[in-house]
């Protein structure tokens, strides 16, 4: 994951953590193996390598992060148009 976090230039674990929405210290217990992402975290860091900061930033402001790490697109943004 560091290599990952690195290759996106993000030279700080607070900032790439900052961005998946997730805190430091999660971050940093999977550079030291301690523990391993979730499926739904995993697809978080997917979708940021896949579409970068700055359209990866624009999916994350629309979407709600509800409990279990389930990653679900706001439905009343699609009811109201």
């Amino acid at each position: 994951l560091k290599r990952i976090r690195k290759e996106l230039n993000y030279t700080d674990v607070v900032e790439f953590s900052r961005m998946l929405g997730l805190g430091d210290s999660t971050v940093k217990s999977w550079e030291a193996r301690q523990y391993f992402p979730s499926k739904s975290q995993i697809e978080k860091i997917k979708l940021l390598i896949a579409l970068g900061e700055t359209e990866y930033q624009k999916i994350r402001n629309s979407m709600d992060i509800f409990e279990g790490g389930h990653l679900q697109l706001e439905m009343q943004n699609i009811t109201e148009k």
